[in-house]
Order: structure tokens, then C-alpha cells, then sequence
């Protein structure tokens, strides 16, 4: 199957588009993932020895993100 050269950006560019529609919500699904599974508080506190791999980088981000939101509010 040929696709032509013009055809190629304007594929792409749709791609980008469905890719940041997809990341507008990522955090609504991982609060469903989490409240569907149990395990709110896995990873409080941090050290915790079960809080390991993709929980302790969440963890982490959840925690950045409220001390932006800390910061702002004052």
C-alpha cells in the first residue's frame, strides 16, 4: 500500500491531536483505576516497602501536583 508524502503529515498531525485529547483526562482514569482496585494509601508514605516501580512515581507526581496547588491558593 503507497501512501503518498502529502497524505503523511496531515495523518500524523490527527494522531497528535487524539494523543492530548487522550492526556487531558489521564488523571481521571487513574483515580478509577485506583478507587476500583483498593489501593488508595498503597504508597503513604512514600517509603513505605509495598510502594514500588509506576505507584512510587505517581505517588510522587500526586505529591508535586498538590504543592503547585499549595503554592497557589496561598
Amino acid at each position: 500500500m503507497a501512501v503518498s508524502r502529502a497524505s503523511i503529515p496531515k495523518e500524523i498531525k490527527m494522531a497528535k491531536k487524539k494523543k492530548k485529547k487522550d492526556n487531558k483526562k489521564w488523571i481521571q482514569k487513574v483515580n478509577k483505576s485506583i478507587k476500583k482496585r483498593g489501593t488508595k494509601g498503597k504508597c503513604t508514605p512514600i517509603t513505605k516497602p509495598g510502594c514500588k516501580g509506576r505507584a512510587k512515581a505517581l505517588a510522587k507526581t500526586f505529591k508535586k501536583m498538590a504543592k503547585k496547588r499549595k503554592r497557589r491558593k496561598g
